[in-house]
Protein backbone atom coordinates (compact mmCIF):
# COMPACT_ATOMS: atom_id res chain seq x y z
CA UNK A 1 0.00 0.00 0.00
CA UNK A 2 0.82 3.62 0.06
CA UNK A 3 0.02 6.93 1.51
CA UNK A 4 0.82 10.79 1.66
CA UNK A 5 1.60 11.65 4.98
CA UNK A 6 2.44 15.42 6.38
CA UNK A 7 5.77 15.44 8.30
CA UNK A 8 7.05 19.32 9.37
CA UNK A 9 4.74 20.46 6.50
CA UNK A 10 6.03 18.85 3.84
CA UNK A 11 4.22 15.82 1.94
CA UNK A 12 6.06 12.62 2.27
CA UNK A 13 5.44 9.68 0.19
CA UNK A 14 4.86 5.97 1.95
CA UNK A 15 5.17 2.87 0.35
CA UNK A 16 4.90 -0.19 1.83
CA UNK A 17 6.15 -3.11 0.68
CA UNK A 18 5.78 -6.89 2.24
CA UNK A 19 8.65 -9.58 1.59
CA UNK A 20 9.47 -13.04 3.23
CA UNK A 21 11.63 -11.29 5.88
CA UNK A 22 9.09 -8.89 6.92
CA UNK A 23 7.67 -5.47 6.04
CA UNK A 24 9.51 -2.52 4.34
CA UNK A 25 8.54 1.21 4.67
CA UNK A 26 9.81 3.85 1.77
CA UNK A 27 9.54 7.16 2.26
CA UNK A 28 10.20 9.73 -0.41
CA UNK A 29 10.51 13.96 -0.35
CA UNK A 30 11.48 16.50 -1.98
CA UNK A 31 14.81 16.96 -1.39
CA UNK A 32 14.49 20.81 -1.01
CA UNK A 33 12.17 20.17 2.68
CA UNK A 34 15.13 19.49 3.91
CA UNK A 35 18.44 21.57 5.24
CA UNK A 36 21.31 20.86 2.63
CA UNK A 37 23.22 19.59 5.16
CA UNK A 38 20.99 16.92 6.68
CA UNK A 39 21.08 14.88 4.15
CA UNK A 40 23.67 13.24 1.77
CA UNK A 41 23.66 11.33 -1.48
CA UNK A 42 25.70 8.66 -0.20
CA UNK A 43 23.23 5.61 1.93
CA UNK A 44 24.23 6.33 5.73
CA UNK A 45 22.14 4.08 7.95
CA UNK A 46 20.85 3.82 11.37
CA UNK A 47 19.33 1.43 13.90
CA UNK A 48 17.24 1.76 17.18
CA UNK A 49 16.06 -1.43 18.94
CA UNK A 50 14.13 -3.73 16.26
CA UNK A 51 14.22 -0.86 13.80
CA UNK A 52 16.90 -0.25 11.04
CA UNK A 53 16.67 2.70 8.45
CA UNK A 54 18.97 2.90 5.52
CA UNK A 55 18.80 6.66 3.98
CA UNK A 56 20.04 8.64 0.81
CA UNK A 57 19.18 11.28 -1.65
CA UNK A 58 19.64 12.30 -5.10
CA UNK A 59 19.31 15.73 -6.77
CA UNK A 60 15.31 15.95 -6.57
CA UNK A 61 14.24 13.59 -3.91
CA UNK A 62 15.30 12.11 -0.25
CA UNK A 63 14.68 8.53 0.11
CA UNK A 64 14.39 6.44 3.60
CA UNK A 65 13.97 2.44 3.87
CA UNK A 66 12.75 1.20 7.41
CA UNK A 67 12.28 -2.28 8.45
CA UNK A 68 12.81 -4.32 11.28
CA UNK A 69 15.10 -6.68 9.82
CA UNK A 70 18.54 -7.01 9.77
CA UNK A 71 20.92 -3.98 7.80
CA UNK A 72 22.35 -6.81 5.40
CA UNK A 73 18.65 -7.75 3.84
CA UNK A 74 17.60 -3.82 4.13
CA UNK A 75 20.53 -2.87 1.96
CA UNK A 76 19.31 -6.12 -0.18
CA UNK A 77 16.75 -4.14 -1.18
CA UNK A 78 18.31 -1.40 -2.23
Amino acid sequence: GCRSINVAGHEVFEVCIKRDSGWYHVFIAPRDAFEPSAIQAEPMSIGCGELIAISWADEKFAYLVSGTTDIATLRGLL
